[in-house]
């Protein structure tokens, strides 16, 4: 068979031959499907985009008509396509529990920032809207309780009525609400050596050998995706002025994220050559590349409120600089 139907039609017999397959798959489930066509703006460009609505959920996913069009000309019939899709409907179904009210004041109190690899998640971001900071995914995510939460994509936006912009404005008043608290990494060892029953005098000898440079950790009170902070002028203005007490003549630290629960930080006294620093951090990454957040190392002046990325050439930096003190990142 030629795939020569062109873009508009394709669009219309996928919809219509998908329709019907779900149509008899709901026939044995408790809730029934529509798909409902749509345009959304992503990073300025308008897509075509089908969004599938489950009748027993506020949320569904998005399929986007253009990748399925590329492999509609890239020799996959439609059919091929729909059974595909079907399978991937399968594992995004997202069970939202049914009794949680979207109210304003649930949106207000209940989204957060969370942080993640942009390169790694390309695919997944496609849906969802997010900030960038260098390779760091800043998303919305949403708390039903402690343990209980979903990824905030624009299907939700559309629901509750609100732009993405919204959205992050709320998810960042959250987190800067957050409770940070930043530690040596010295004291935090020390403490864990104690509890174990090393004595003092081994354990000074411990952390001489194994910490290279002055590190401190910084996360919220919980630590739990403490990273959100890479962002927040507020949480980074308290370990700038928690690490000013050691070190008096600091203008700036440097930042490694990891993980999504803390960011390690080195005042700027402490480093002679951001590469060495870069060095360290990517042997962190090595041991847990799953976790990997970002592989740059940032800095942040206490004085100017500037975030930059350290480990890139100048022209580049100053390109990518953000000035914490306004608001400057736009969600996409």
């Amino acid at each position: 068979m030629d795939n020569n139907l062109d873009y508009r039609v394709f669009m219309n017999q996928f919809t219509y031959e998908l329709q019907q397959v779900m149509n008899e798959y709901c026939e044995d489930e408790s809730y029934s499907v529509d798909l409902i066509r749509d345009k959304i703006k992503v990073d300025g460009e308008e897509k075509d985009i089908l969004t599938v609505c489950y009748s027993d959920s506020n949320l569904g996913p998005i399929l986007y008509f253009e990748d399925k069009y590329f492999w509609y000309q890239d020799g996959h019939t439609i059919n091929d396509l729909v059974n595909l899709t079907m399978k991937q409907l399968e594992c995004l179904k997202e069970d939202v529990p049914l009794d949680e009210p979207f109210t304003q004041k649930n949106i207000n109190e209940k989204i957060y920032l969370e942080p993640m690899n942009f390169e790694k998640h390309k695919e997944y971001l496609k849906d969802m809207p997010y900030e960038k900071v260098g390779d760091v995914a800043l998303i919305a995510r949403y708390m039903i309780d402690d343990a209980n939460m979903f990824n905030i994509r624009y299907d939700f936006c559309r629901y509750v009525r609100m732009s993405p912009q919204e959205i992050f404005e709320i998810a960042h008043k959250n987190t800067d609400k957050d409770q940070y608290v930043c530690k040596k990494v010295s004291d935090i060892l020390a403490d864990i050596l104690r509890e174990n029953g090393m004595s003092d005098f081994y354990i000074s000898d411990f952390i001489t050998e194994n910490l290279s440079v002055s590190l401190y950790a910084l996360s919220n009170q919980v630590g739990y995706m403490g990273a959100s902070a890479i962002t927040s002028k507020t949480a980074l203005d308290i370990a700038f002025e928690k690490m000013k007490l050691d070190y008096p003549d600091m203008q700036s630290m440097y930042m490694m994220v990891s993980t999504k629960d803390e960011i390690m930080l080195v005042p700027d006294k402490e480093v002679k050559d951001v590469n060495e620093l870069k060095n360290i951090h990517m042997s962190v990454q090595a041991e847990n590349p799953e976790e990997c957040i970002t592989e740059h190392v940032f800095n942040y002046n206490g004085y100017t409120k500037k975030l930059t990325i350290s480990d890139v050439p100048k022209k580049e930096r100053e390109q990518k600089e953000i000035d914490l003190s306004k608001k400057t990142i736009k969600a996409r």
